[in-house]
């Protein structure tokens, strides 16, 4: 982290850069929940049950382990901590940073804005499907979400607790 004058600095400038993440996570989790619930409460026969189950658990995996734990999240939680050290520019764009939307390189920057672009597609074309199978759609998306944002937590948790050296994920 940085040194001198700006070391108390350094928390906050990291709290911000991971309140972007966060930010997303919790407000997708609440906009989500009802929809979930009423997945779970519109299970009327076993062939239901199990769908739900399946799609909760496909998207726990793909979408939670592969995709938050184990990608995403050690990336954003790598940038967070090291952004004290970058520009002022970098430290007022930590949140866009940690997120890859800004000050990457082009390849990983244009891959990051093509998956904003397909998620955004995606939402509207999940909008368009009828309430009950919506409903568990979004169900299995509020599972992944979910396992995204305690992987972020833990992962935040476990670096504070243990600080690192400065090595990439």
């Amino acid at each position: 982290m940085t040194t001198g004058a700006a070391r108390w600095l350094a928390p906050l400038v990291v709290a911000w850069a991971l309140l972007g993440p966060l930010g997303i996570l919790v407000r997708a989790l609440r906009h989500l929940a009802p929809s979930a619930l009423a997945a779970v409460a519109e299970v009327d026969r076993p062939s239901r049950a199990l769908s739900l189950l399946l799609a909760c658990g496909l998207m726990a995996w793909l979408e939670g382990y592969r995709g938050f734990q184990r990608r995403a999240v050690p990336r954003m939680v790598h940038v967070a901590f090291a952004v004290p050290d970058a520009p002022a520019w970098k430290q007022l764009l930590a949140p866009l940073i940690a997120l890859d939307l800004v000050g990457v390189p082009r390849a990983r920057l244009m891959r990051r804005w093509l998956l904003v672009g397909g998620i955004i597609a995606l939402i509207r074309l999940v909008r368009a499907l009828p309430d009950g199978i919506r409903d568990q759609v979004n169900a299995a998306v509020f599972t992944g979400l979910a396992w995204g944002l305690v992987a972020l937590l833990i992962e935040t948790l476990s670096r504070v607790a243990t600080p690192r050296a400065a090595v990439a994920p």
